[in-house]
């Protein structure tokens, strides 16, 4: 579970190697009236969550989250690889 106050962004990247590249990402924020939507990129396009969407992706392609209008949670499910 990740916290990102207001005004935070995540640039471009792609996770480390330890995990693996399947991320199931719930998003909590406030609600779309209230500014809470998210401008998600991914892969060179940009998806809006709302507050409580479920997604999949993979954490291997370059992603990111443009700067927050309001603070947002993220609950991120993914496996750790291990040698």
């Amino acid at each position: 579970m990740y916290k990102y106050e207001q005004g935070c962004e995540l640039k471009s990247h792609v996770d480390r190697d330890i995990f693996d590249s399947k991320v199931i990402l719930i998003n909590i924020s406030e609600d779309d009236l209230l500014g809470g939507n998210v401008e998600f990129f991914y892969n060179g396009n940009i998806e809006i969550l709302s507050n409580g969407e479920i997604i999949k992706f993979n954490s291997k392609i370059p992603h990111g989250i443009k700067k927050l209008k309001s603070e947002r949670w993220s609950l991120s499910i993914r496996k750790i690889i291990t040698a």
